[in-house]
């Protein structure tokens, strides 16, 4: 008759191969990965997308449309290698792929600016609206640069509002 001991042993060792043919398993499905074209156009499109939401961490990240049904039947290694390799997270649900944009500047809702890295408001609204209570963008956007410029930092400018959408913002004109 076998000791727990002697048991536990086994275990262990089985689930030592089991890891090691699940790493080989990743390792043969990365090298199929990399070479379908689908992927990299879907690396482009994340790339190039305008379309930005808010994670449930307060991170924006950028979405695009990625035709997930190709992929159902190795979702776990595709979901594996996409975020080793890309840095992307795979929502197959939904059909798309998303990607954190890093620590921006965020211009909220009351047109205050913050800054997500530093984790500080460095712009109020009051400070570039005209006494007859109009925005001045522009200083708003030179008040930006200038901060950018100081910290040494040039973050995605981002525009949110109370709904959670959320819009890049070009300051540089």
């Amino acid at each position: 008759m076998k000791t727990i001991k002697e048991l536990n042993n086994k275990l262990d060792e089985l689930k030592s191969e089991s890891n090691k043919i699940e790493a080989e398993l990743q390792r043969s499905w990365n090298l199929v990965f990399e070479d379908l074209h689908a992927i990299r156009a879907g690396i482009l499109a994340l790339d190039t997308s305008n379309k930005y939401v808010f994670s449930g961490h307060g991170d924006i990240i950028a979405i695009a449309d990625f035709d997930t049904d190709a992929f159902k039947d190795c979702q776990e290694y595709f979901t594996q290698y996409m975020s080793d390799i890309h840095f992307v997270e795979v929502d197959f649900s939904n059909g798309v792929i998303s990607t954190m944009v890093g620590p921006s500047f965020v211009i909220n809702d009351d047109g205050d600016v913050y800054d997500q890295e530093n984790d500080r408001l460095f712009v109020s609204m009051d400070e570039y609206v005209g006494d007859d209570g109009v925005a001045d963008i522009d200083k708003r956007d030179n008040m930006i640069e200038s901060y950018m410029e100081s910290e040494g930092f040039y973050p995605g400018v981002f525009e949110t509002d109370r709904s959670g959408n959320v819009k890049l913002v070009n300051t540089k004109k």
